[in-house]
């Protein structure tokens, strides 16, 4: 879960960043956590079993969005996913994608083919460093 642990860490706390990527990351909902008997049990480690839903928001990217919209202004955001993923992120990406659009986050997003696989990852880790490195440039 490293985008999803990526783009929670960077909306939780903006001001430690200048920018971040995420690969499909696993942007769920509680509800599709459980209905995912495989996700819901490795989720579960995390946030317990029935999933402690207050855990959940304090950690969603989602909602940190939404609580940090406007110190997230400072901050390059990137993420991708491919279209097939086989979790469902793509859908969840794109969410995320429309909610940084309605609150008007300037963030970078792609839906490319491919699935949830290291050579989807590796695929497109150049755009991400490219990324990266324009992020890093612009903030000197």
């Amino acid at each position: 879960m490293g985008g999803y642990g990526a783009l929670r860490f960077a909306f939780a706390h903006p001001e430690l960043f200048s920018s971040v990527s995420a690969e499909s990351p696993a942007l769920l909902s509680p509800e599709s956590a459980e209905e995912n008997h495989q996700l819901g049990q490795l989720l579960g480690n995390v946030f317990g079993n029935p999933i402690n839903l207050a855990h959940w928001k304090q950690n969603d990217p989602f909602v940190l969005a939404r609580l940090n919209r406007n110190r997230l202004s400072t901050l390059a955001i990137y993420f991708n996913c491919g279209r097939d993923d086989e979790y469902g992120f793509a859908a969840s990406s794109a969410a995320l994608d429309r909610q940084l659009t309605a609150e008007g986050i300037r963030r970078e997003f792609h839906l490319y083919p491919g699935n949830h696989s290291s050579g989807y990852f590796l695929a497109h880790l150049g755009e991400v460093m490219e990324f990266h490195s324009h992020a890093f440039q612009t903030a000197k």
